[in-house]
């Protein structure tokens, strides 16, 4: 196990915000899975612990490698959010690989997270094969051009779902995600609501959780829920609006109020 300092991180909260879905909590620790990998990661005070990978990656997975000096700045202005950002100081938005974030939100349309949860479970035990570390085994995700078998996407639960992820496979050839990296916000956003099953709220958490589009908004019934009742006195706002209420009010760090909003409002309802 490799180690390295920390400022400002929580790697607990970070990993259950709701960004990724291949983990389990085991030993004071966690096992993370990312595409054909296993992570051991273990975070004591302000060094983390882990295996499986090297520096560089685990820096730039975990968002190690950004400098959020001026983001608490900006969100403690909002007196509304500012509670959030004192409870879960060390959350952080992660970088993910796209071809897996795109897929794993789309199986995530409609679902509570146990359910996105079984269904990443099942296409990994339907077209990953087996990986192994320290002793954890798992399957691989999938690989673009993989997920070749509808029929048995439906049979394994994911409805629906099979269907887009059937005719995203077929794309998948011609699809460079990293690109887009390279557009800017509208055009990103454009390309990938073209892609089948993409909507505006999973092209939104493509683009904050694994191409760096800070300023994108996934808008999902716990947001839309915590926005109206926080900021417009429980109004119904359509989610359009939601949208540019947040990018006017926190612009390029809309993607980190976001995730405060919803780890926070999701905390707060599993609390009581």
């Amino acid at each position: 196990m490799q180690t390295t300092n920390l400022r400002t991180f929580d790697l607990r909260e970070t990993l259950y915000s709701g960004q990724i879905f291949r983990f389990e909590e085991v030993d004071d620790g966690f096992w993370v899975r990312v595409g054909s990998s296993i992570l051991r990661i273990e975070q004591h005070g302000d060094t983390l612990r882990y295996g499986g990978c090297d520096r560089a990656f685990v820096r730039k997975y975990l968002a190690l490698d950004e400098d959020l000096a001026s983001l608490p700045r900006a969100i403690e202005n909002d007196e509304i959010l500012r509670p959030a950002l004192h409870e879960f100081p060390g959350l952080r938005v992660l970088r993910q690989e796209p071809w897996e974030c795109l897929v794993s939100f789309i199986c995530s349309s409609a679902s509570n997270i146990p359910r996105i949860k079984r269904k990443i479970d099942a296409l990994c035990r339907l077209f990953g094969f087996p990986i192994e570390f320290g002793g954890y085994q798992s399957r691989s995700f999938p690989r673009a051009g993989e997920l070749t078998d509808e029929a048995a996407m439906r049979r394994e639960g994911l409805g629906y779902r099979a269907r887009f992820l059937a005719e995203l496979n077929e794309v998948a050839p011609s699809l460079d995600l990293e690109s887009l990296r390279n557009a800017s916000y509208d055009d990103a956003k454009s390309a990938l609501v073209e892609l089948p099953g993409v909507g505006e709220k999973i092209a939104d958490c493509v683009l904050l959780f694994s191409l760096d589009f800070s300023e994108a908004f996934p808008v999902d019934v716990w947001i839309k829920r915590a926005v109206q009742d926080w900021y417009f006195g429980g109004r119904k706002i359509p989610d359009r609006d939601i949208r540019q209420f947040a990018s006017d009010r926190w612009g390029e760090h809309a993607g980190y109020a976001q995730q405060y909003i919803y780890h926070y409002a999701r905390m707060r309802a599993r609390n009581g």
